[in-house]
């Protein structure tokens, strides 16, 4: 029998079924409408043992209005003993509280479960559980399945939650869920979300798209310890009251590439920790993040080991009072572009480049900003005016640096590298190994950049010159076949000097 064959059944034929009730599938809808509005009291019957309540309310038209079921979908796929929701209301820092959100009804493989807790428990073996309210008014669902370690799979389709403003801890631990159905989930009202997902460590892939964050003001935690995320589409979320993106994606070790260029965050006043141990992310675009609020971005990228650049010259640190291991660990950042980025006095730079790649290129505007930024309270001058920790010794001022903001040298006096003054070679040391910024005596020292040409050292001559021995001389043609051995330039006559 077909549904809508259903809907034509009297009162002769459905002795069986008890009044009140009637089972509706989603297909059925409209018929069923139709059958309705010509019967405004039309007994309704219980078809089967799944309850769906019927509410017929009679508008200014004489239309029904039906409100069904709000129902959630569990799948379990192992035995033992298992938790499948929590009464939920937790709140930062502690988590505690009282929000009861006990649903009306639960279903484990068709059956009715009556017993209904604040904790349910149960211990079947291959489960599809159902929780069913008749009208769901909450407005908190928080730590509904906190720790229900044993789910596997959870469908949202059913589930009206656009009242809803609190989702903080809605699946923290659920260590076995690998995926959730989140079609036609909408969240107009969320406002917050933080550790949303926290620690569910087999999630492989998630779908967002039907998400409004519009009204979010917290987002920390959010994916922290998604250890098998390879990828996240987060390109429909809105950030503009969002003030808390603390360690939101913090051991997403799976992560390779992260698109945020709609992040665009007027509100935000906490990205400490956002990225960190981001190990495997190879691609960050955070290009219109904006900072200007925020006063802590310490961590930020910690141990982002395979960024190899990052472009963060959109950021406006003027109330920033903490950056200190904010790239520690990325030991392949060999470019970070910060041109636009100025540096107040007084902040907490700390151990910022801990760890990371020696000598990272950082482009700026100020080059006295890029002194600033890392100078590092681990880089501290011994009582011999020599460096600890491989640090750089400026000779110019009584400081270590970990990284020049010009060139740097090898003191034999001192048996300590030096940091030079200005954009030039000391004397002795006046031949500039390009690939090092590092000033040398000679360029045959060098292994790989060892010849030689107006004092820079280089691995290949350039274009248009020839070698000999260690020296790149110019490729004379025969506009300029004479060459001076005074300046090693291609000259069109000789002077008297140059015989």
């Amino acid at each position: 029998m077909s549904h809508n064959e259903k809907f034509n059944t009297t009162k002769n034929n459905t002795t069986k079924l008890k009044k009140g009730y009637i089972k509706l599938y989603k297909e059925d809808k409209k018929s069923f409408y139709n059958f309705l509005k010509y019967d405004q009291f039309l007994p309704i019957y219980l078809a089967h043992y799944i309850f769906i309540i019927i509410l017929l309310i009679i508008n200014s038209n004489n239309n029904p209005i039906i409100s069904f079921y709000d129902s959630i979908i569990l799948h379990i796929n192992q035995t033992g003993t298992h938790k499948i929701f929590h009464k939920g209301g937790f709140s930062e820092p502690e988590l505690s509280g009282t929000t009861n959100i006990l649903p009306d009804e639960v279903i484990i493989n068709d059956i009715n479960k009556p017993e209904i807790s604040n904790i349910y428990y149960f211990n079947e073996t291959n489960n599809k559980i159902e929780l069913k309210w008749n009208s769901f008014s909450k407005t908190k669902i928080s730590a509904l399945f906190y720790e229900c370690s044993n789910i596997t799979f959870i469908d949202f389709s059913n589930f009206d939650p656009s009242k809803i403003t609190d989702m903080t801890y809605l699946f923290t631990k659920c260590k076995s869920l690998t995926s959730i159905n989140f079609d036609n989930f909408k969240t107009n009202s969320v406002e917050r979300i933080y550790c949303m997902f926290r620690n569910c460590s087999s999630l492989i892939s998630l779908n967002l798209t039907s998400f409004n964050t519009s009204n979010v003001i917290y987002m920390g935690y959010m994916f922290e310890g998604c250890s098998l995320l390879s990828s996240l589409d987060l390109s429909s979320f809105q950030t503009e009251k969002v003030q808390s993106i603390r360690y939101m994606f913090n051991d997403c070790t799976s992560l390779t590439s992260l698109n945020l260029s709609n992040f665009n965050t007027p509100s935000l006043s906490n990205s400490s920790g956002t990225f960190n141990n981001c190990k495997n992310l190879t691609f960050l675009d955070i290009s219109n993040l904006n900072t200007k609020n925020v006063n802590n971005i310490g961590f930020m990228f910690y141990n982002c080991s395979s960024l190899k650049s990052l472009n963060i010259s959109n950021f406006d640190l003027s109330k920033i009072i903490n950056m200190e291991y904010m790239f520690s660990g990325c030991s392949n950042l060999a470019y970070i572009d910060m041109k636009n980025v100025k540096i107040k006095e007084n902040i907490k730079l700390e151990n910022i480049f801990y760890n990371s790649l020696n000598n990272p290129i950082i482009f700026m505007d100020d080059e006295n900003s890029f002194i600033k930024i890392i100078e590092l309270f681990n880089c501290t001058i011994k009582e011999n005016h020599t460096c600890e920790n491989g640090c750089l010794l400026s000779n110019f001022e009584n400081n270590c640096y970990e990284t020049c903001s010009y060139y740097f040298y090898f003191n034999e006096n001192i048996n300590q590298y030096q940091c030079t003054k200005e954009k030039k070679c000391p004397d002795i040391y006046n031949k500039l190994d390009l690939n090092k910024n590092e000033c040398v005596k000679s360029c045959s020292e060098i292994n790989e950049n060892r010849y030689e040409y107006n004092n820079v050292c280089y691995k290949e001559c350039p274009k248009d010159f020839i070698t000999s021995e260690n020296y790149c001389i110019p490729n004379c043609t025969r506009e300029k076949p004479f060459l001076s051995l005074e300046t090693l330039e291609c000259i069109s006559k000789c002077r008297i000097d140059d015989y």
